[in-house]
């Protein structure tokens, strides 16, 4: 079996804890831009907007948390939202809740 050249580089962008958290895009690890005031006011303000319908939607809205957007590619949005219906996944991946 032939390795891919970027799974030792996804493996440690996997097992890495950066700060801040860096997004993973075709074999390489890329620095993101995390803002400044107004960008993490917004933030705050659109989770305590999601966090009171949370219970009503079945939803849960989570900060900064890494996302599998395809096999060469985790992002880390702002925000993510999840469904409660949907199955745990500690890395949540983009297509789960695709239809």
């Amino acid at each position: 079996m032939q390795m891919n050249a970027a799974t030792p580089m996804l493996e440690k962008y996997l097992r890495t804890l950066f700060r801040p958290d860096c997004d993973y895009v075709d074999g390489e690890i890329v620095d993101r831009n995390v803002g400044e005031f107004e960008h993490s006011f917004t933030m705050v303000l659109l989770l305590k907007a999601l966090t009171q319908w949370e219970a009503n939607i079945g939803i849960e809205p989570l900060p900064s948390v890494r996302v599998k957007v395809s096999a060469s590619r985790y992002g880390v949005p702002d925000i993510c939202v999840v469904r409660l219906e949907d199955p745990f996944e500690s890395l949540p991946s983009e297509s789960r809740n695709s239809s």
